[in-house]
């Protein structure tokens, strides 16, 4: 077993050593001390012991509740995940989150449970789907090429309803991400993706690496986003 500390002040965590073979950075953290195995790194200070619960879960386990029931099936979905707003925001926001961190971690087979658990959730209510887009790009485009094609994908056959309901947000992630408002407008008007297509938007900044005041920031503010999300408009 390894004790691994989280946050600042800190919260430690008790988690199985197999596991954590699944990422090379937390396997390289390992150190030892009177016959005892840890892990404290500066990059865990910047987590939210809230937020590393589930990675934990992860680790031990190869699942994070809320579970994936029935995948593969039409009948997909996320265990005691009803068909509300609510409880749809909270699982969505969670994907997110966890979407950001497993990420700093290296735990690519956690992003991909992410992802397929975030798709069992549509339809997006409008301001949910521009919020965890966000949250996917917060470091740059993800390197998951069929993620970033299913939110273009998504965002094109919405993009009338998206641009309706919730305009101001749509246009600021559009000005931020040049690259992903390139690839969406290509699908909207149907040309192959090695075609160019000119975007006119005064983007802030886009594509970063890894940036850890970016990650902080999500961080800081996740609260606060929920606190202020607007009613839930479903994109059918």
């Amino acid at each position: 077993m390894v004790r691994i500390f989280i946050g600042n002040p800190h919260r430690d965590f008790i988690v199985k050593r197999i596991g954590l073979e699944q990422s090379a950075l937390l396997r390289d953290s390992i150190k030892y001390q009177s016959g005892e195995a840890y892990i404290m790194s500066p990059v865990l200070a910047d987590l939210l012991p809230d937020d590393f619960e589930s990675v934990a879960e992860y680790l031990d386990h190869g699942e994070y509740k809320p579970n994936l029931l029935n995948e593969g099936s039409d009948y997909a979905r996320l265990e005691n995940v009803e068909d509300n707003p609510d409880q749809k925001f909270e699982a969505i926001l969670q994907c997110g989150q966890l979407y950001t961190t497993s990420g700093r971690l290296e735990l690519p087979g956690l992003q991909d449970l992410v992802i397929r658990k975030f798709k069992t959730l549509r339809p997006y209510a409008a301001e949910d789907f521009l919020l965890i887009t966000k949250l996917f790009y917060c470091f740059g485009q993800p390197a998951d090429r069929g993620l970033h094609d299913f939110i273009v994908n998504y965002a094109a056959e919405h993009f009338y309803k998206l641009w309706d309901k919730a305009s101001k947000t749509f246009k600021e992630l559009l000005e931020f991400h040049t690259s992903l408002a390139r690839d969406i407008f290509r699908e909207l008007v149907g040309l192959p993706k090695e075609e160019e297509v000119e975007i006119k938007a005064e983007a802030v900044g886009e594509e970063e690496d890894e940036n850890t005041d970016r990650f902080k920031e999500v961080r800081d503010n996740r609260l606060k986003i929920k606190a202020e999300a607007k009613g839930p408009i479903i994109l059918d």
